[in-house]
């Protein structure tokens, strides 16, 4: 029998040595996310998302930053929970960006868009949104899309479905050159 004891060493070692497998030659891995952004989301649509329930995982080595963004949390105007420009993520300039936007509203449709500004209907870099983003996605789908962050500036990720950003649903982007590692505020 083995004890109570010996089971959490055994536990904590399995941590330790699976932690350690994931630090490949890869280039550095950051997860980023405050207690209340590291909740569970629903599974990604691509499954090589390893990390679907950090909302945003930065690959340095790739200069590649993965956005999850849950829109329409419990049926509201928002992204991950915020509204109104309170989700803020910071990117730096020439990164790939990659996000996946799940639609996690039971009845309404959402999408996600990086634009210039307010009210703007038209992404700012090219493939910066969902397809069909006036029209949203399904509740309960989830579409990605990928862009560079080639150009400096203080962006919107909005959901495109008319009267949504109106109704707070958007987030700040903001893309530079001082910016040396992808972070996510609220």
């Amino acid at each position: 029998m083995i004890s109570s004891r010996a089971l959490i060493r055994i536990f904590l070692i399995g941590l330790v040595v699976f932690g350690l497998a994931g630090c490949g030659s890869s280039g550095h891995h950051k997860v980023v996310g405050s207690p209340a952004q590291l909740r569970h989301l629903p599974p990604p649509a691509n499954p090589t998302q390893a990390s679907a329930k950090f909302p945003l995982v930065a690959k340095s080595g790739q200069r590649l930053v993965e956005f999850y963004v849950q829109a329409g949390e419990n049926n509201g105007f928002d992204f991950n929970g915020d509204s109104n420009g309170k989700l803020k993520l910071d990117i730096p300039l020439g990164w790939t960006v990659e996000i996946f936007c799940h639609n996690s509203a039971s009845s309404l449709y959402h999408s996600c868009a990086v634009v210039s500004g307010a009210s703007a209907t038209s992404p700012v870099f090219p493939g910066a949104s969902v397809p069909n983003p006036q029209e949203g996605i399904n509740p309960g789908s989830t579409q990605s899309f990928t862009f560079v962050a080639s150009q400096a500036g203080n962006f919107r990720l909005v959901c495109l479905v008319p009267g949504h950003e109106s109704a707070g649903m958007w987030g700040t982007v903001v893309v530079s050159s001082t910016i040396t590692d992808p972070e996510l505020l609220s």
